[in-house]
């Protein structure tokens, strides 16, 4: 008697599954994107790290293209405040004295 009991439970189990196909393929689906595509989860986040790590160096290079234009600027200029100040550049008998200021860094 246990034996058809569960049967019949397995049976009805099996029913409901059979019922709801559609949902079981559906999360099957998913479950294929998300852990066995070609761009499974674990893809899409190193994309993602790459690609806000690459628009960081693009801001940056951005602020080095504009910090070389002010720099193109100053040279046409004036020649010599130029290599005075980014050379270190002196004339005969002169002395220069050099002032670091730590600047803090960006965030």
């Amino acid at each position: 008697m246990t034996r058809s009991k569960k049967n019949i439970s397995l049976q009805k189990i099996l029913d409901q599954l059979f019922k709801h196909r559609i949902l079981l393929i559906i999360a099957g689906f998913f479950v294929y994107l998300f852990f066995f595509d070609e761009y499974n989860l674990k893809t899409r986040y190193k994309v993602a790290q790459m690609n806000s790590r690459l628009r960081d160096q693009n801001e940056n290079y951005k602020k080095l293209i504009e910090q070389a234009k002010q720099d193109k600027i100053d040279l046409e200029g004036n020649y010599e405040k130029f290599a005075r100040e980014k050379f270190i550049m002196s004339r005969e008998n002169e002395d220069v004295f050099i002032i670091e200021t730590k600047k803090g860094k960006e965030k």
